[in-house]
């Protein structure tokens, strides 16, 4: 050996590689696990976790709805919504119909064919007397509250209409002389602009055809 050689210290034997199992495994890595299949559930399945939901808290499909749609408690008072109770109903009521692609339009046809009603309010259809919150069948409830909805409508159209400046307020009384062609044309014209849903309604009861 020449002096300018030096003596190397001898190398380390490489660590071995851990295994999966070795207990000194670091315990702060991850460990994946093989999470179990779950079966995918049918409506029906589902409609049923929901109806043991509601038997669980003694309420009726009926004390859902109102408890899930309503603005005011018994007292008249504005209903709080959490976050998630609110998300739920602004959804629905905007138009996201979900997976489903069926909105609140499908759900008012769908009670509105059921045809399943109580005995006394069958007489209740398309009623401007009775107020539709009163009216507890489906059927009734529905065309009672589009006729007192559209009654309202009305009301508001011919009010606005004959307010001054609007075309159809007269300063004196008018008499049938007074009628003319181009009267009746202007009037025809402001009924349009002012009240389209009266001269929709008019118009297809009188101008159908024979």
């Amino acid at each position: 050996m020449t002096p300018q050689q030096t003596r190397r210290p001898p190398t380390s034997p490489s660590p071995k590689r851990k295994r999966a199992n070795d207990e000194n495994l670091d315990s702060s890595l991850p460990v994946l696990k093989k999470s179990k299949y779950t079966a995918r559930r049918s409506p029906e399945d589902k409609l049923e976790v929901v109806f043991k939901a509601l038997q669980d808290v003694n309420w009726t499909l009926g004390d859902f709805l109102y408890h899930l749609f309503r603005q005011q408690d018994e007292k008249g008072n504005p209903v709080h919504r959490s976050q998630k109770h609110a998300s739920y109903v602004h959804k629905l009521l905007s138009g996201r119909c979900g997976t489903s692609g069926k909105g609140v339009g499908f759900i008012l046809n769908a009670w509105f064919q059921s045809g399943e009603e109580e005995d006394a309010e069958k007489s209740m259809h398309f009623t401007t007397s009775v107020p539709y919150q009163n009216i507890c069948s489906a059927r009734p409830a529905l065309t009672s509250f589009a006729a007192q909805l559209v009654k309202k409508e009305l009301v508001q159209e011919a009010e606005a209409a004959v307010q001054p400046r609007s075309g159809l307020h007269a300063m004196q009384q008018v008499s049938w002389v007074d009628v003319r062609s181009t009267t009746v044309s202007s009037v025809a014209d402001v009924i349009q602009k002012l009240q389209p849903l009266t001269w929709d309604l008019v118009t297809e009861i009188c101008a159908r055809p024979p």
